[in-house]
C-alpha cells in the first residue's frame, strides 16, 4: 500500500478509513476469488452528507421553531 498524505477534513469525515476498507476487502478477495462471485468486492461509496435530522425533511413547525 501507498503512503498517502491526508488533510484532516479527510480524516475527520471517514476518507481515510473508508480508503483502508478497500485494501482490507482487496487482502479478502486475494486469496479466495471463488468465494465472491460477483467479482472483487467494493467498498460503497460515501454519502454527499449526511444528517441526524435531514432539514429537507422537517416540517415548517419543526424550522420555524429553530
Amino acid at each position: 500500500m501507498t503512503s498517502v498524505e491526508n488533510s484532516s477534513e479527510q480524516m475527520d469525515c471517514g476518507v481515510v478509513q473508508h480508503h483502508g476498507l478497500a485494501a482490507v476487502l482487496a487482502a479478502a478477495y486475494a486469496p479466495h476469488p471463488e468465494r465472491f462471485p460477483r467479482g472483487p468486492p467494493k467498498p460503497h461509496t460515501l454519502p454527499n452528507a449526511v444528517w441526524i435530522n435531514d432539514p429537507a425533511r422537517l416540517s415548517t413547525s419543526q424550522r420555524t421553531a429553530r
